[in-house]
C-alpha cells in the first residue's frame, strides 16, 4: 500500500488527503501516518512550508505548510522504489 501512496502522490496534482485516502481505501488519518513514515524513512519530503518557492505545484494552496500531499515530493530514494 505505501507503493500505491506514492505513486499517488507521484501523479497528484492538489490532492488531499482525503482524496487519496478514498482511492486506496483507507481512512484519511490512516494517510497522514503513512506519509509521516514515508518522510522518516526518506522516501518523502516536504516541499511548499511557508509557500512553495519553486511554484511547481499549481494545485499547491500557497503557505500550506506540508498538510497536503500535493506539497510532498518523492525524494530519489522514493523515485526508485515506484520505477521498480
Amino acid at each position: 500500500m505505501m507503493r500505491e501512496l506514492l505513486l499517488g502522490i507521484a501523479g497528484a496534482s492538489g490532492l488531499s488527503y482525503g482524496e487519496l485516502a478514498e482511492r486506496l481505501g483507507v481512512d484519511k488519518g490512516m494517510v497522514e501516518v503513512m506519509v509521516g513514515e514515508l518522510e522518516r524513512k526518506g522516501y518523502l519530503r516536504r516541499e511548499g512550508q511557508g509557500g512553495c518557492p519553486s511554484r511547481a505545484c499549481t494545485g499547491c494552496p500557497p503557505a500550506c505548510g506540508g498538510t497536503n500531499p500535493s506539497s510532498w515530493v518523492l525524494t530519489d530514494k522514493g523515485r526508485r522504489s515506484v520505477a521498480v
